[in-house]
């Protein structure tokens, strides 16, 4: 999740009313692991102001891949954020669980004042805590507990591939980012009636639309095509500002 996001939803009453639809609430078990593949994605994400003007262009770069840790396979995930301002580049590296999308690992780097700053984090069953192998980390020392099993949110565009999509429900999904004061808690998204997505090209591909209320009127839905479970497009609003994620060919 971008910065931008998660003080919006520390500020924000994001919860909303699952007791209309069924609801499943996500763990390991109920991701559907092989519906995700090695592959490599760019999306186009920019940011509106209220007169339609620009106020933030970046490409975002996402890899999937995998390897063996011992006798375990293991989930590599990079994103690379590219922007002509420095400051809001970021690179990311994250391990995983390949089975059930555990998160190991957490690494991510950016730029502040002209200076590298990197945040690095180990996860396991009972805590979330800084990398103390990692030299000059800026969450050395840093600790956060879990009461239950949690999702990496950095990864939710991937998490998202693997959801056993039907219409009519909500997935209540326990979501942590790494670092941040707000401790790991639910999600509800819910899935509405299949769609067909306009694409560039003239024509359509079926998709799922997943949407999540933040409250006050702050809301987002991803677009993820039925077939190939890739996520196409999100469309999220805080308050008057817009933000656009659009895969690119």
């Amino acid at each position: 999740m971008h910065a931008f996001l998660v003080f919006a939803f520390l500020t924000s009453n994001h919860l909303v009313n699952a007791n209309q639809l069924d609801t499943l609430r996500i763990s390991g078990q109920q991701l559907e692991m092989n519906r995700l593949k090695g592959s490599s994605s760019t999306y186009l994400v920019y940011i509106e102001k209220p007169d339609n003007d620009l106020l933030d262009v970046s490409i975002w770069e996402r890899s999937v891949g995998s390897l063996m840790l011992g006798d375990q396979k293991v989930m590599k995930i990079e994103q690379s954020w590219r922007n002509v301002v420095d400051e809001k580049e970021r690179h990311i590296i994250s391990y995983c669980r390949w089975n059930d999308f555990g998160p190991i690992y957490h690494r991510s780097s950016s730029w502040k004042s002209g200076e590298k700053e990197v945040e690095a984090f180990q996860f396991d069953t009972r805590a979330v805590v800084g990398a103390d192998s990692v030299k000059d980390n800026q969450k050395e020392g840093f600790e956060q507990l879990l009461e239950s099993p949690t999702l990496n949110w950095e990864l939710d565009m991937e998490i998202f591939q693997t959801l056993p999509f039907q219409e009519r429900v909500v997935f209540a999904i326990n979501f942590y980012h790494p670092g941040s004061k707000k401790g790991p808690m639910d999600y509800y998204y819910s899935v509405g009636p299949l769609e067909e997505l306009p694409q560039n090209d003239g024509t359509s591909v079926k998709s799922w639309a997943l949407s999540i209320d933040y409250g006050n009127g702050n809301q987002a839905t991803f677009w993820i095509a039925q077939k190939t479970r890739e996520v196409l497009r999100m469309e999220e609003r805080f308050g008057d500002i817009r933000r656009y994620k659009i895969k690119l060919p």
